[in-house]
């Protein structure tokens, strides 16, 4: 091939126009990842043989020229990370030949114009990341189409099912961070054997999970928001043996989560929160040694947490809770659906607390029991630990000479409110224990103690909940300058 092969070679300025009129042979051009700016040379027209162009990750700027579209023998086209602005000629649809159509990451806008219906040999089309409106681009007849990504623009309407009525070899399908996405999801996703990712985000979409069974190839599936999604879940998590995320939240599915072993040892990410999972949490390590995030707060989970978590080095955030009944006026009456048992006691030479890896723990609105374990304090990376609306007793924290104060400097939230039998008494120096809290909850406990003056070295405590308690003295009168707090209950103290 007749090629300007100049990638990652530190180029800068512009590219004369004037040049590629000498070049009618050219046929490849790759000046990624330069520094090259200007507007993108309208007389490249003029290499009809040009069949492969990547200008991506430099500076072009300015609209994309309509006489591209004499380049009809054009297989590969790639402009992504660019500040190109304008919409998509309608002329490009000439382009018959065009294979990988690459446009994102740019400030690209209007309605996608149907370009693609004669394009019968398109296997990639990736809009993401820039400002089109309109329908999603759904003219495709292509069968070999594998990639489609148009997520993060301002698309609105349904998913069309004609690109999957188009081809069966889809491996990649993204769409979320866009307008309002409504409708069902297409029927023909059940023949795609080859599915990898679908990525619908908080799409307000309706259909059964169903239709993701038996995808042994599926990596990624994420739908949220979307109470018309519904089905069992345990046949999608032991048919998918390679899955890294898994996040149907808010959504309608249900069914028992299956044991950890059918879980795939790839799964990087869990998230069910606000559904009606049912069953126990199961083992998440040996089984998910990768596993960073497992949250199904809201569902209808129970038995206890497993020890295995004392195992997890990766993991980073771990929430779950009850589902709760509501009096009209929203008042939490009692978790319908409950953990129960005790917070596995870690050894503090246990893998969770060696690595210090979790930053989020809830652990709330069950009926769990038995002390707050220590190791919990030992987190040096924790930013949020929930473990409100329990049954734990004994001492809220190590605060005496024996056993010193930990300090939990990136802690932000920090809840163990409507546990009415865990007492102690309130750090004398929380400013320096929790710099960065901005929510303290201790409410409806028997913590006692005094909130002295170092409280007001809390500079962005937001939330101060500490009502029917066992504190006592005065408000420091250095509160009435906390500029941060918005929200201070101390009842019946």
């Amino acid at each position: 091939d007749v090629g300007i092969v100049m990638q990652r070679n530190g180029v800068s300025g512009s590219l004369p126009d004037d040049m590629f009129q000498y070049l009618p042979a050219l046929q490849v051009i790759d000046l990624s990842r330069n520094n090259i700016a200007g507007p993108l040379p309208r007389a490249l027209s003029n290499c009809s043989d040009m069949v492969s162009l990547d200008l991506s990750s430099n500076a072009f700027s300015g609209e994309l020229p309509h006489d591209w579209s004499k380049l009809s023998m054009l297989i590969k086209i790639n402009l992504h990370s660019n500040r190109l602005e304008g919409s998509i000629p309608e002329q490009w649809e000439s382009m018959e030949n065009m294979a990988s159509f690459q446009l994102a990451h740019n400030l690209l806008s209007g309605e996608v114009p149907n370009v693609f219906h004669r394009m019968s040999k398109l296997q990639t089309i990736d809009l993401n990341s820039n400002g089109f409106t309109g329908a999603l681009p759904g003219n495709i007849s292509s069968p070999h189409l594998v990639l489609y990504s148009v997520k993060s623009n301002g698309f609105s309407g349904t998913i069309p099912a004609q690109v999957f009525e188009s081809s069966n070899v889809i491996r990649n399908f993204e769409f979320d961070k866009n307008g309002p996405i409504v409708g069902a999801i297409p029927l023909a996703v059940a023949d795609q054997s080859e599915l990898t990712a679908f990525v619908a985000g908080s799409a307000r979409i309706s259909g059964s999970i169903a239709l993701f069974y038996d995808k042994q190839h599926l990596q990624r599936l994420w739908i949220e928001d979307a109470r018309g999604v519904d089905g069992d879940v345990a046949p999608l998590i032991s048919s998918a043996r390679f899955m890294v995320l898994l996040v149907l939240s808010g959504t309608g599915v249900g069914g028992r989560l299956p044991p950890g072993r059918q879980w795939s040892p790839s799964m990087v990410v869990f998230r069910a929160e606000l559904t009606d999972l049912t069953g126990e949490i199961p083992d998440l390590s040996p089984h998910m040694p990768a596993l960073a995030m497992f949250v199904a707060f809201e569902t209808r989970l129970t038995g206890s947490i497993p020890r295995a978590l004392c195992d997890h080095t990766e993991l980073l955030v771990f929430g779950v809770s009850g589902k709760s009944i509501f009096e009209s006026n929203a008042t939490v009456l009692a978790p319908e659906f409950h953990l129960s048992g005790e917070i596995p006691d870690c050894p503090l030479a246990s893998p969770v607390v060696a690595s210090s890896s979790l930053t989020d723990v809830q652990i709330g609105n069950s009926f769990i029991g038995g002390q707050l374990p220590r190791w919990l304090f030992s987190l040096r990376k924790l930013g949020t630990l929930r473990a409100d609306w329990n049954d734990l007793r004994g001492v809220a924290w190590p605060n005496n000479e024996t056993e010193p104060v930990p300090l939990l400097r990136s802690l932000s939230f920090f809840s163990v409110a409507a546990n009415t039998q865990l007492e102690g008494r309130l750090p004398p120096f929380l400013s320096a224990l929790m710099p960065r809290v901005h929510t303290i909850a201790v409410g409806a406990t028997r913590i006692g103690g005094a909130l002295t003056e170092d409280v007001c070295g809390l500079s962005s405590l937001n939330v101060l909940y500490a009502s029917d308690t066992l504190l006592e003295g005065e408000l420091p009168r250095c509160m009435r300058n906390m500029s941060s707090l918005a929200t201070l209950e101390a009842a019946n103290t």
